[in-house]
């Protein structure tokens, strides 16, 4: 790891909160949303947990919809013209078309069970399951 990997990792550490449950989401708590060198605290997450940096031409949202979360669990990547906005309002949620890939990504690598993938996203476990047993949303 170079030396300037080795500032942004500490610089990147400070700004996190000191208990992380691998599935809640981070909230980045630093003033400055970038680190040294102009690297996006996303990318740093990203990067700290891959071993390699975000590819030309990608980019990544927060599958929870936080958009202070750097949770590497919580965070994808998507071609810019497939990025859609994860945010839901509060009470009843309807899931977007990036949304369904996201949770058929996570069934398929098993990062999440459905039941966290169900609160992850506010809505049924019986929801998610159609997803990922295709029963719905079977044109994305």
């Amino acid at each position: 790891m170079s030396r300037s990997q080795d500032r942004w990792r500490i610089l990147f550490e400070n700004g996190l909160p000191s208990e992380r449950p691998p599935d809640a989401c981070w909230d980045w708590r630093a003033r400055c949303s970038r680190l040294p060198g102009d690297l996006p605290v996303h990318h740093a997450s990203w990067q700290l947990d891959h071993g390699e940096p975000v590819p030309r031409g990608k980019v990544i949202i927060q599958t929870c919809g936080n958009s202070r979360c750097v949770n590497p669990a919580h965070l994808v990547l998507r071609s810019p013209d497939a990025k859609a906005s994860p945010r839901q309002p509060k009470g009843p949620a309807k899931l977007t078309p990036a949304q369904v890939q996201v949770i058929r990504e996570l069934d398929a690598t098993g990062r999440k069970t459905k039941a966290e993938m169900a609160r992850q996203f506010r809505v049924a476990f019986s929801t998610i399951a159609s997803i990922c047993n295709g029963e719905h949303w079977q044109d994305i």
